[in-house]
This record gives C-alpha cells, structure tokens and sequence, in this order.
C-alpha cells in the first residue's frame, strides 16, 4: 500500500491512456511471425525485405603480387553451421569481401562467386584484386 502511494500521482499525471509510457515487462512463449506463415509466404517476404548479413570476420593475410595472373588460394575460416547454410540448395546466399592494402591505403570490394556445394575458398577475390590493381596502375601512368 506505502509503494502504490508514492507512485499513484506520477501514474495520474502520465496517465495509462498514452501508449508512449508503457513498456513490455516480460513476453511469454514468444513465437517468430515467419513460424506462422506458410513456406511459400515466407519466401515472398524474404525477397521483398532482402537480405541479412549471417556472418561477418575479419582475417589477416599477406599477398605479395609477384606474377601477373598467378593467383593465391585463400581458405574462408566459416562456420560450419554457416556452411550448411551456404551448401542449402535453397540458400541464395552472397559472400562479399573486402581487401585492404595497408602500404598504399587502397581498398577493394567484390562479391565471391560460390557455386554450390564447393569449398571455402577465396579464389575470385583474388583474380579480382589483381584486376583492379591492374586497373589503378594503368590509371596512374596516363
């Protein structure tokens, strides 16, 4: 009785009318919307909302560019529960990468291509960096 007392005149002047002061105290059993749509229905508002990011690193790894051409292989640290994601053959999952050069501060982004059920490697983005380093160096003589 004491503690409602001190607190019935603050809930007076705020008032339980204005939906702005309330707030959840607990949920109970809470259930994901998508649980209640269908398979189809679900996949609709996956492509209408897009897509999520499942995982992000961040991995260190020297490549000297010595031969043009000549690739490195570099081996994805993922997950295994995100592998099985990836390897779903429903999954239509992005990988992107990002390549820092810390000598010159350039930076290159592109997108992994991943056939599915293939391993976790890092091939492209590295076809890629020499690509565009090629790119910026002929930029850079003219």
């Amino acid at each position: 009785m004491i503690l409602l007392a001190n607190y019935l005149p603050i809930v007076s002047q705020i008032g339980l009318n204005d939906f702005k002061y309330w707030s959840c105290i607990k949920f109970k059993d809470p259930v994901n919307v998508f649980q209640t749509l269908s398979e189809d229905l679900h996949k609709q508002v996956l492509l209408l909302v897009g897509k999520k990011i499942l995982y992000t690193n961040t991995e260190y790894y020297t490549y000297h560019l010595s031969v043009p051409r000549i690739h490195h292989t570099f081996k994805l640290n993922i997950p295994k529960n995100i592998l099985e994601i990836l390897q779903h053959k429903d999954a239509e999952c992005s990988i992107f990468a990002t390549v820092i050069d810390k000598e010159e501060k350039d930076i290159f982004n592109c997108q992994v291509f991943w056939p599915s059920n293939t391993s976790n490697f890092l091939r492209n983005a590295v076809v890629d960096l020499q690509l565009l380093e090629r790119i910026t160096n002929e930029d850079q003589n003219e």
